[in-house]
């Protein structure tokens, strides 16, 4: 093999792992603001609540307000939540969903258009798995805002 022929295929291999590297390191990028100010946003503005003291054999329930300020629709693709006493139901335009958790995660419920509110209500009913003492419970909604894709909301008691 002659120098040239040595040098041209380092300089080919050289310029193929760049240009490999490039690649990868370019996929592995968070969205740009131009990806995001061109899709759905997910505000919040509470995701927690503390109920007080309630009984176990009660059934507490509250809501919490999700809306998209976003351009895209918003799609609430999934709710679960972190025990099988815990449930939730995606309330917009007055229909509300079925009643989703742990055991019984949903599917893809519907969207939140640009500017508009829905509701996430959150229930818990602490006689299906008896806890007593400082409870908190989670509820999980996945959507497909490319910045904050996994909404968590908290709902703590003590429960007598």
């Amino acid at each position: 093999m002659t120098i040239k022929m040595l040098l041209t295929w380092l300089a080919a291999t050289i310029g193929l792992m760049v240009g490999i590297t490039f690649l990868f390191y370019k996929a592995e990028q968070p969205p740009t603001n131009q990806a995001v100010s061109n899709g759905a946003k997910a505000v919040v503005d509470i995701t927690s609540k503390n109920v007080g003291t309630i009984s176990v054999d009660s059934e507490q329930t509250t809501e919490f307000n999700l809306s998209n300020s976003g351009v895209k629709p918003l799609k609430v693709l999934k709710i679960s939540s972190s025990c099988n006493c815990t449930f939730g139901q995606f309330i917009y335009e007055g229909k509300e969903s079925a009643e989703y958790g742990m055991h019984a995660p949903s599917g893809y419920l519907g969207e939140i258009a640009p500017g508009k509110n829905a509701k996430i209500r959150m229930i818990y009913r602490p006689k299906i798995m008896p806890v007593y003492g400082a409870v908190t419970r989670d509820l999980y909604i996945t959507t497909n805002d490319p910045i904050n894709p996994k909404l968590t909301f908290s709902m703590s008691a003590k429960v007598e």
